[in-house]
């Protein structure tokens, strides 16, 4: 079962990285829980960084988020006991330096796959969130629960900048309950002046378990995986999970270089001449 979506309003809950001015110039994670699971997380180097925890609020509920900048990874659990709630979100940002004086198509895709299980939570809350981030805002999904089928709505960042015509692309490999299987794309083209550019990608997932009366589990510690692509010929350096590939030159023979190797040419052939 495949589902293209497109968003035309802007995100509701998601976080918003940058706003008029440009994106940090540090990569960054971020774990964070509305419901007060754990205390929020914030690093700035490269190193894993995941956190546990349990919240009570009217009843046990616990919450687990992960997110990996190294290996451009995010993982998001919730789960509530029949009463009380969850809620967990996952972040990083790989901050990307581009050359001066280029045009590049900047593609980031995220996959990501999880299970509903338990009791069914109401329909108008969110029991999960994902987004890529692109030149540092989020396009994304929100999904609903449904007693079989999970209804995936387009939900992300528009009207800022070249973005107010972006569109997001989520394609559902599965959008069954027992198995959410989504991949997100978004590519916009940034044109680098003469200074260069400093921007930002990486990927948002929240999972969230709205206890009904019986037990719900809202499971995407399967990681999501987040990569980005750029034309082959782009300069840029990366901070995070992916490194700029090595510059491959064809050196060009100097003068002397040259004459050296014709004087070897030449003692080759008349090598050859004695021999017949």
């Amino acid at each position: 079962m495949a589902l293209k979506l497109r968003h035309y309003f802007a995100a509701v809950g998601f976080t918003v990285l940058a706003g008029n001015g440009p994106p940090a110039a540090a990569s960054l994670i971020i774990l964070d829980s509305v419901t007060n699971c754990f205390s929020s997380q914030q690093s700035n180097t490269l190193d894993h960084l995941s956190a546990t925890g349990s919240c009570h609020s009217g009843g046990a509920a616990t919450g687990t988020a992960s997110a990996d900048l190294t290996t451009g990874t995010l993982g998001a659990f919730a789960q509530s006991a029949g009463v009380g709630a969850a809620e967990v979100e996952a972040t990083f940002t790989n901050n990307i330096h581009f050359a001066p004086n280029q045009s590049v198509p900047l593609l980031v895709t995220m996959r990501f796959t999880g299970t509903i299980s338990g009791g069914l939570m109401p329909s108008n809350t969110a029991a999960f969130r994902a987004a890529v981030i692109n030149n540092g805002l989020q396009f994304g999904v929100t999904g609903a629960d449904g007693a079989t089928d999970v209804t995936a709505s387009p939900n992300g960042q528009t009207g800022q900048g070249s973005f107010i015509n972006s569109i997001v692309s989520a394609t559902a490999a599965s959008l069954a309950r027992g198995q959410v299987d989504i991949t997100l794309t978004e590519t916009n083209t940034l044109h680098v002046g003469a200074n260069g550019l400093d921007t930002s990608v990486g990927g948002f997932l929240e999972a969230q378990a709205t206890g009904t009366g019986t037990s719900t589990a809202v499971d995407f510690l399967d990681p999501a995986s987040v990569t980005f692509s750029v034309p082959d010929g782009t300069i840029f350096t990366s901070a995070g999970f992916l490194e700029a590939p090595p510059v491959v030159t064809t050196p060009t023979p100097e003068p002397a270089s040259l004459a050296l190797l014709g004087t070897a040419l030449g003692g080759l052939v008349m090598m050859r001449r004695r021999k017949a």
